[in-house]
């Protein structure tokens, strides 16, 4: 499920899994209130077992967490049950498939920022305690880790500013 917190710069995403998908999301609505979309993950040959979608659920909420593109809002982190070799690898070719349709879709959960090649345009800002570098890409202006901003504003700044400023405070982002 995805969604916005007003005070967050980041998205929100909860990652879950379930026997009866409609009766879950019910209950979600009832109780979460920050999610408007809700994507569902099914197998069409209908050959997912408890354990694979477990496994399914555990990695993607480590790999959402390890690309951190997302608020992870899961309450209790979900468990790793035991699978066999091939079992994982028919996993890994499934979650690859659900990375890209879910990317595809708008959600870039897993898909990591990747630096700019030296040979692309590379756009550096300094000034008063900021030093930062990034590029814009096809989803934007990407500042890189790494860069440094000025927490204080300016008397001038206006209030997007300022409240852009606080949505990336309290995120963790600066």
């Amino acid at each position: 499920m995805f969604g916005q917190f007003d005070q967050k710069a980041k998205d929100i995403v909860y990652i879950g899994e379930a026997e009866d998908c409609y009766k879950r999301l019910k209950q979600h609505n009832a109780r979460k209130e920050f999610w408007n979309v809700a994507l569902v993950v099914v197998s069409k040959t209908n050959t997912f077992t408890k354990a694979h979608v477990k496994y399914l659920e555990h990695h993607c909420y480590f790999k959402a967490k390890e690309v951190n593109r997302f608020e992870v809002e899961n309450d209790t982190v979900p468990t790793k049950p035991f699978i066999t070799e091939p079992m994982h690898a028919d996993l890994m070719d499934d979650f690859d498939t659900m990375r890209t349709l879910i990317s595809t879709l708008g959600y870039p959960l897993f898909e990591e920022v990747h630096a700019v090649k030296s040979d692309e345009e590379k756009l550096i800002c300094k000034g008063k305690l900021a030093d930062a570098t990034g590029a814009y890409t096809d989803e934007g202006l990407v500042v890189y880790k790494g860069s440094l901003a000025n927490i204080d504003e300016t008397r001038t700044a206006g209030n997007w500013i300022i409240n852009m400023r606080q949505k990336l405070l309290n995120s963790g982002i600066l």
